[in-house]
């Protein structure tokens, strides 16, 4: 911050400019308050929306993971946590293929794989 005069503020600005920083511009001593509730006003309504955002993800994921109406075991298991489980083996899987060397159009190596 320095005092405003044309001379002083060319040189500082060059000076500033030659760094990579960013610089900002302070408003005049009787307009500081009225910045400070217009960026309070965008904060407060930043956070509606985040909070808007994340009901209504929340909601969507509640919708999803409603049960599927033709079950007819009557098992609670939820819908994420078997999309959740099977992105894991999918996962797994493709670790496992990732370390086999393929040679012609084969994938050759060895692995861990369950019976059932």
């Amino acid at each position: 911050m320095f005092w405003d005069g044309e001379l002083i503020r060319d040189k500082i600005l060059r000076i500033c400019d030659s760094f990579t920083g960013s610089r900002y511009e302070v408003p005049e001593m009787h307009e500081i308050d009225q910045e400070i509730n217009k960026i309070s006003q965008s904060i407060n309504d930043a956070k509606q929306v985040y909070m808007q955002t994340k009901n209504s993800l929340k909601e969507q994921l509640m919708v999803f993971n409603q049960l599927d109406a033709n079950d007819q075991q009557g098992d609670d298991i939820s819908t994420i946590y078997i999309y959740k489980m099977f992105l894991a083996k999918e996962k797994a899987l493709y670790q496992t293929m990732n370390m086999m060397k393929m040679q012609n159009t084969t994938f050759i190596g060895y692995f861990w794989a369950p019976a059932e």
